[in-house]
């Protein structure tokens, strides 16, 4: 029985775990599906005693870690339904078990970011005395003003001092938090009450032409999830391969690089099409025209976008839409961290939003200028294209800008409550040793690092990130990829345009002034996106038709359209068609000139 299991020990999991191997085992020997019902109450007690582990944990990276290590329990558990269900001709019976999978599915995915949400949302409904509330926020605000001079110093006995002094300061808010749950038990209560996503919560929010896509990456199997309204829900399966791995690792290193591999690019982007998404697509009662894609393990490091659905017409070096069958012309395409986020976004959204319409920031950097929005070493170059699109961008939507010097860390987080829409047009750097010090830039190359964005309290319906890799990062198993974007949707803002490499400048600018004007005329933002992108392609070159240029902004989220508060009359409609249009061919010729 759970309750007789739930101790303090981690082994206890281990045990369970060997424990369901054995009837795995049994089964396959004797075929005989007792052995699967055993199996599987072992790999749920083992799950059970994670969950109570979890809570017993204070720190966040103390319970990432053991998620990745008991991950395998929801592999097989995921598995062994899967063997029950092939065991059945009872259709209704199936549905049910492919539901128990999915709940599996969701249960192994971006716990941390859920959990994050339920304790903002239970502060606010528990009648938490402001007093309290504020002395954790100036807790947090410390400790993270700790970790940056930490970060910055290179003298070890400064080093060992601050690491003292961040070890109080946790060991002072674990105590602030536990003295709050003894002292108002319901928040307790609703901070750890998770209502996962099912089947009949996720028919609520997609409508009859969209498929709802959710992978699990194990160690043996990927498992695929489809969910549509007419054709129900699905599942399959594919074994994960090394052969399978190194090429979706090299699909990422082609497209993310502006140097031609037409020939590799366009075998590898139609096999992982073949072997990654085509079956998922078989949905007879159902016509599709928009995908959600909940990826899991590396593939959250890919664009479906690029996948090729049919072969290149020919060897011809040629990357021109007309040439080539990208995914993209067929389908709207958004993304999500689990099927419990895409729900949590579906209810931030109703939330009242920020009265101003836009903020766009575009801070200056010394030095020549720079073609990609990253960084190499730190060195910061001033960047060719991004002020003229953050303008632009203003000027269609009115909103308000923040250039140069204005476009400060501390205008960011004073002024970034008051906006619809935030967009920072700057650089992005990824740490390779802490995710919590991934960081985007500001004027004066101030930053604001991952683990500040979680102490911010975002109130907007959208935030662009478009800068460099804000969608990228260390990738930690069971959480997902640990992103900046990851962290403004942990701030509170269900909605993230992000980016999976370093983007190109120019491009980006252009494409970004191109899904904006969609988006002020009223597109949901995954159609906004796609809708820049097929425009972005029918006028670009052959060179410029690279997917490197155009592939590497994602929507992650809520995808409804921003309700913007100014209306516009037909006259300056046409106005702002005519100043989009001298804007892009401003930033056109800019691109040109470059290449």
């Amino acid at each position: 029985k759970p309750n007789e299991l739930q101790k303090d020990e981690p082994w206890v999991m281990l045990i369970l775990q060997a424990k369901g191997d054995v009837f795995i085992a049994l089964f396959k020997q004797h075929k005989s599906i007792k052995y699967l019902q055993y199996a599987l109450e072992s790999y749920e007690l083992s799950i059970a005693q994670l969950d109570f582990l979890k809570e017993k944990f204070w720190f966040n990276k103390d319970k990432a870690k053991l998620t990745s290590n008991e991950y395998n329990s929801f592999e097989k558990a995921i598995e062994i339904v899967l063997l029950m269900a092939n065991e059945t001709d009872n259709e209704q019976e199936k549905q049910l078990l492919y539901e128990k999978a999915l709940a599996f599915a969701e249960k192994s995915k971006a716990s941390l970011l859920l959990e994050s949400l339920k304790n903002f949302e239970a502060k606010q409904f528990a009648n938490i005395p402001d007093s309290l509330l504020n002395e954790e926020n100036e807790l947090n605000i410390k400790r993270s003003a700790l970790k940056s001079e930490q970060k910055a110093i290179t003298d070890a006995n400064k080093k060992d001092s601050l690491k003292n002094k961040i070890f109080d300061l946790e060991r002072e808010h674990e105590q602030l938090v536990k003295n709050i749950e003894i002292n108002y038990p319901e928040y307790q209560q609703l901070k750890y009450k998770v209502q996962l996503a099912n089947k009949n919560s996720l028919l609520r929010v997609i409508d009859e032409n969209t498929a709802l896509i959710e992978y699990v990456v194990g160690d043996e199997n990927i498992f695929v999830f489809t969910l549509t309204k007419n054709d129900g829900l699905a599942v399959h399966s594919l074994k994960r391969t090394d052969e399978l791995y190194e090429q979706l690792t090299e699909f990422r290193a082609i497209i993310s690089n502006p140097n031609d591999s037409y020939k590799r690019y366009v075998q590898l982007a139609q096999q992982m099409y073949n072997d990654l998404l085509k079956p998922a697509l078989i949905t007879p009662k159902t016509i599709l025209e928009k995908l959600i894609v909940i990826p899991d393990d590396v593939l959250g490091y890919i664009p479906f976008d690029a996948m090729l659905i049919e072969e290149a017409k020919d060897s011809v070096p040629n990357y021109r839409q007309n040439h080539l069958d990208y995914l993209i012309e067929k389908y709207q395409i958004s993304y999500a961290y689990s099927a419990t986020m895409l729900l949590k976004s579906a209810e931030t959204i109703t939330k009242e939003t920020a009265p101003n319409n836009y903020a766009g920031f575009a801070p200056n950097f010394k030095g020549t200028y720079e073609v990609q929005r990253g960084c190499a070493n730190e060195n910061l170059n001033e960047l060719m294209c991004s002020k003229k699109g953050v303008n632009v961008i203003n000027e269609m939507v009115n909103g308000k800008v923040f250039l140069d010097e204005k476009a400060s860390k501390s205008n960011f987080i004073d002024k970034a409550k008051h906006f619809k829409v935030l967009h920072l047009a700057t650089h992005a750097c990824l740490s390779d040793d802490d995710p919590l010090y991934n960081k985007i830039y500001f004027a004066n190359a101030e930053v604001l690092s991952t683990y500040e964005v979680y102490n911010l309290n975002i109130n907007a319906d959208l935030t662009v990130l478009s800068a460099c890799n804000t969608g990228s990062g260390k990738l930690q198993r069971g959480e997902g990829i640990m992103s900046l974007s990851r962290a403004f949707m942990q701030a509170g803002c269900p909605s993230i345009l992000t980016s999976l490499w370093a983007v190109d400048d120019c491009a980006t600018t252009e494409l970004m002034v191109l899904f904006y004007q969609n988006l002020y005329n009223g597109q949901a933002k995954q159609a906004a996106l796609r809708t820049a992108k097929m425009t972005y392609l029918k006028q670009a070159s052959n060179a410029e038709s690279m997917p490197f240029y155009w592939a590497g902004f994602v929507n992650i989220g809520n995808t409804k359209p921003v309700k913007f508060e100014t209306k516009i009359n037909y006259y300056q409609k046409y106005l702002m068609g005519a100043f989009v249009l001298i804007g892009l061919v401003l930033i056109g010729g800019l691109i040109k000139s470059k290449m």
